[in-house]
This record gives structure tokens, C-alpha cells and sequence, in this order.
């Protein structure tokens, strides 16, 4: 299991093994990344050993792969653990941001790889698309395309593609999946994705997001190499809707609205309730003087008769 490997001149020893991977970039001599091993204790002895051990490997290509557009190349990286296992642990899996998990950890012990010069994925080339560098908030609908060609048409693989509905495609930064419907021109090489995204997520505020694997399964046999597609990003954005702070606002105002009408109606109203109650107490009052006054004035008015009757009676 444990092998040695110089890398920058200095020998590492640690478990060794080889990963196989598809591209149609430019790869370096000598580039590498970082992976994650996990290994698993074969008999634990006491419940307090640690049954699990991850330790870091670099992974490293001697062999110079150079760009391309119509065919997919195969490259290699020899990989090496930082610290040595013992036999006690077996080898489980690998983990890492370059790798296909799904592809690795079905057997990670394998000697023959699923990628060979006659068991190549079909390859799709990205001619146009109106995804990358786009930017979306919640209120708006993720629909894309992705146009382009096959590199072949007249191929054992390329024969049994065939249009397909709700293809998954998956993102690095979410685990909402991309569905796109496949179709193809049988007989040129022309064929398209039209696609969508719902994001389900609504505590997810801002992102950038990237497609997590250019290798796709059209049919159930059939793989698919979108070349550059990761490569792709767009940016998200929950966002909140004005409507609801207005609505809550109008609704505030409405309610403050309604009270004041209220309130200058309840006032009117008492006013007015007041005012003729005034009104009505003082009409009576003035009838009940009036009619006081006239009793008292013809009171007067038969005294003052009586005297002057009197009065020029006794003159006479």
C-alpha cells in the first residue's frame, strides 16, 4: 500500500496510487492538486481506537496534455498519502474538489479504469449559451440553453444518444439540480440543452455558482463530456420584494388612516350632539321668557286702563 514519490525534492512516503481523469484543457507538466484518502480499521480491538483515518495526498502529472476542442484526452496523476498507513486499515475512498466521488469510491481498489482510448465519453462542445456571467435574483425564472456540436456523428456511442428529458446536471455550490432536456439533429452534428433551475434554498442569500462536472449520462449506457462547462458561473441573489415592506407600510397607513377618520367623525358628531342639545335648551328657555313677558304686559296693560278709567272719572 505505501509507496514513495520526490515531489519538489523531497521524498514523501505514504499510500500510493494512480487516478485516471478526462479533459479537454491544457495540463502542465508536473501539475497537481491536493485529494483526502479515508481508510477504515479492518479489526478494532478496543472502542477507544479510531476506527476512521483521513490523511492528505498530493496527486502529480509527468505528462503534458494539450488543449483541444474536438477530441477528449486522457490524463494521469500519480498520488501520494503524507504519512504512512499500516496494514491494520483498508482503503475506502477518496475526497476532493477535482475528483468524481461517485466514479472512485464504487471500487477504489480497482487496477483498470473506466477511461480507455476505445471507451471514451461522446463530446459536446459549448458553441453558444446565454448562462455564463448572467446574474438572477429569487424573483426571476433560471432558464438557459447551451448550443453546440458532437465532435462525431457516425459512431457506435453516437448512434444510441437520442433526445432526453430531465437530464440532472449538478452545481458545486448547492444540491438544487440543474434538469435539462437533450435534443439532437440526427443528421448533422448539431444538438442543444434547454435547461432550468428552480432554487429551493430561500435562506440562500448570495452566490456564485459553477457547474460541478463537465461528464453527464444521457442515456442509461451513454456518458456525455460538455467541454468548458465547468467553466460556466452565474451569480444568485435572494433578494426581498418591495411588495411585502409596501404592503405592510400601506396596510399601517390604512390603519392609521381609518383611526384619525374615526376619531375627527366621533368629534364632529359630538359637536354636533351638543350643539343642539344648546340650541334646543335655549329655544325653550326663550319661549317659556316670551310667553312671561306677554302675561306681564297685559297685566300692565289692563292696570294702566283701569287707572285712566279712574282717572278721568274723577277728573269729571
Amino acid at each position: 500500500m505505501n509507496g514513495q514519490k520526490e515531489i519538489n525534492g523531497q521524498i514523501i512516503e505514504g499510500p500510493s496510487l494512480t487516478l485516471r481523469g478526462i479533459t479537454t484543457s491544457q495540463i502542465n507538466t508536473n501539475h497537481a492538486f491536493l485529494v483526502y484518502l479515508t481508510f477504515k480499521l479492518k479489526n478494532s480491538l478496543r472502542n477507544l481506537e479510531d476506527k476512521t483515518k483521513k490523511i492528505k495526498a498530493i496527486c502529480e502529472t509527468n505528462k503534458e496534455v494539450k488543449e483541444s476542442n474536438d477530441i477528449i484526452n486522457i490524463v494521469d496523476y500519480d498520488c501520494i498519502g503524507t504519512e504512512p498507513v499500516n496494514d491494520n486499515y483498508e482503503f475506502t475512498g477518496i475526497e476532493g474538489d477535482n475528483i468524481n466521488n461517485d466514479i472512485s469510491i464504487k471500487n477504489p481498489n480497482k487496477e483498470n479504469s473506466d477511461y480507455s482510448q476505445n471507451n471514451l465519453p461522446l463530446l459536446f462542445t459549448i458553441e453558444k449559451n446565454n448562462i455564463d456571467n448572467q446574474n438572477f435574483t429569487n424573483n426571476e425564472k433560471i432558464d438557459f440553453y447551451l448550443n453546440g456540436k458532437l465532435n462525431k456523428l457516425e459512431t457506435e456511442s453516437n448512434k444510441k444518444i437520442t433526445n432526453q428529458k430531465n437530464i440532472q446536471m449538478e452545481l458545486k455550490e448547492i444540491d438544487d439540480k440543474v434538469l435539462c432536456d437533450f435534443t439532437r439533429d440526427e443528421k448533422n452534428l448539431e444538438a442543444n440543452f434547454t435547461c432550468n433551475l428552480e432554487i429551493k434554498n430561500n435562506n440562500l442569500s448570495s452566490t456564485n455558482l459553477t457547474f460541478k462536472n463537465n461528464e453527464i449520462k444521457i442515456n442509461d449506457d451513454v456518458n456525455l463530456y460538455i467541454n468548458s462547462l465547468n467553466k460556466l458561473s452565474f451569480s444568485y441573489e435572494n433578494i426581498e420584494e418591495p411588495l411585502n415592506f409596501d404592503t405592510r407600510k400601506k396596510s399601517s397607513s390604512n390603519k392609521t388612516t381609518i383611526i384619525v377618520v374615526c376619531v375627527v367623525v366621533g368629534v364632529v358628531v359630538l359637536c354636533g350632539v351638543v350643539f343642539i342639545s344648546l340650541y334646543c335648551a335655549k329655544f325653550k328657555k326663550k319661549n317659556n321668557v316670551n310667553f312671561a313677558d306677554s302675561n306681564i304686559e297685559k297685566t300692565n296693560g289692563e292696570k294702566s286702563f283701569n287707572n285712566a278709567s279712574n282717572y278721568n272719572m274723577n277728573e269729571v
